[in-house]
């Protein structure tokens, strides 16, 4: 299946307004929550060092694609989603390969709660777990030499809002 599928990785800012507007048009039917806040999110993506990688069928159309940006010692992974129409279709993980081959030059990290963290990210061989903080799991691969992680280096992570909205206000609507 992976040889009917490519991956191709640009820079967020170097796609034209349209481009990045579909792509967000994209992640947001994709993923089963609500956003808190759509424009938020745009701006969250706009810092110089964000990448967007696209995983492509053989026709050349996108069918998931990964946002993520330069932290000082690793790339982190803001957004990892297959589009709507092609979800059930176990493309996922092939990504998920394709994307940890391609970013080899620093360690990429994420955070995802505990069902991704074990029923999806957890399954790949690659894939350690750091620990959780609060509501997320914290997880990354590399294939460089394990080193060991200090609260330092992922502290920028604990502190940034979620893109969605709080559990609280989903369920008083």
């Amino acid at each position: 299946m992976s040889s009917l599928f490519f991956i191709s990785i640009h820079e967020w800012l170097d796609l034209s307004h349209a481009q990045q507007r579909a792509l967000l048009r994209h992640m947001t039917t994709s993923f089963e929550k609500p956003w808190a806040d759509q424009e938020l999110l745009f701006r969250r993506f706009l810092r110089p060092s964000c990448y967007v990688a696209l995983y492509k069928n053989a026709s050349g159309l996108p069918v998931a694609a990964a946002l993520f940006w330069k932290e000082s010692t690793f790339l982190y992974l803001d957004k990892f989603f297959v589009m709507a129409e092609y979800r059930q279709q176990r493309i996922g993980m092939p990504f998920l390969t394709a994307l940890l081959s391609s970013t080899t030059s620093l360690p990429l990290v994420w955070r995802t709660d505990q069902t991704l963290a074990t029923r999806f990210y957890g399954k790949h061989p690659l894939v350690r777990t750091l620990g959780s903080h609060g509501d997320y799991v914290y997880q990354y691969s590399t294939t460089q030499t394990r080193r060991s992680w200090e609260y330092e280096d992922i502290a920028p992570l604990l502190r940034m809002e979620s893109a969605f909205q709080p559990k609280a206000m989903r369920d008083a609507t």
